[in-house]
């Protein structure tokens, strides 16, 4: 599905009460949340102004996985040399990088440098964050609002696999507890594997490797099932019938916030 009120569309048109008194944060809205998942989008501004962190939004264009999944990169690079032109000023003012989806932030955190080999692309590198890593920084600086309205319940998160590879722990797991969550991880593959369990040739098969996630997230019956990866999110909700969501969605609604879950 595709919005025709985009991330950016809805960004222009709002007003933040944040002071920036916590920071500053610059939010690379993916192509995903931008154009097919926007409440993503606007859980992770509310959730981040909400620990008054003023926010600011930074995507023109692609941050250039699908491209070196199908070995583009040619592609690849020129996409990173833009957005590295885009972002460098914002951090050199002294904001995060803020990305809401795993696999595009570790392209940028991991394969940015390594694709252009300029101090430029490892100083965007060293300043970016996943979304609920970002959020999990706020709370051990003791910035994070903990002003939570609303129960969870039980939640069953699914760890993505681009996540656990940036060994950053499981942020999302400790700030659902945090707003009250039982978590449930579920530690298991979706069976996407980048653009490979898109393809109609290798559904069945990447069906089969999912059995184990859908099995257990079924197991679990939880009140809400979360993931950070939107394509895993996809394979959830086609295999168990239930709407997967970001974590970020979900402390959307404990906060008492927004269109929340």
């Amino acid at each position: 599905t595709y919005y025709r009120e985009t991330v950016e569309r809805w960004f222009r048109k709002r007003r933040s009460t944040a002071t920036g008194a916590n920071g500053s944060a610059v939010l690379f809205s993916t192509c995903t949340v931008n154009y097919s998942d926007p409440q993503v989008g606007r859980a992770a501004v509310e959730v981040i102004e909400r620990s008054d962190v003023k926010v600011e939004l930074c995507y023109q264009r692609c941050c250039g996985m699908p491209y070196t999944d199908t070995g583009d990169l040619d592609a690849a690079r020129r996409n990173a040399e833009r957005n590295v032109a885009d972002l460098l000023p914002k951090i050199e003012a002294g904001a995060e990088v803020v990305i809401p989806g795993p696999s595009c932030s570790l392209l940028v955190k991991e394969e940015y440098p390594k694709l252009l080999g300029t101090d430029a692309a490892r100083k965007v590198a060293e300043n970016t964050r996943d979304l609920m890593e970002y959020l999990f920084r706020l709370g051990k600086g003791k910035k994070l609002s903990r002003e939570f309205s609303r129960p969870l319940g039980r939640v069953a998160y699914h760890a993505p696999c681009h996540l656990r590879h940036q060994n950053i722990g499981f942020p999302s797991r400790a700030l659902l507890k945090l707003a009250g969550a039982e978590v449930e991880v579920i530690d298991a593959c979706s069976g996407v594997d980048g653009t490979w369990g898109m393809q109609a040739r290798f559904h069945d098969e990447s069906m089969k490797i999912a059995s184990k996630l859908l099995d257990r997230i079924d197991a679990f019956g939880p009140d809400h099932v979360a993931t950070d990866c939107p394509l895993s999110a996809l394979r959830i909700e086609q295999g168990t019938g239930r709407k997967a969501v970001h974590p970020v969605v979900l402390l959307q609604h404990a906060y008492g916030l927004g269109d929340g879950e």
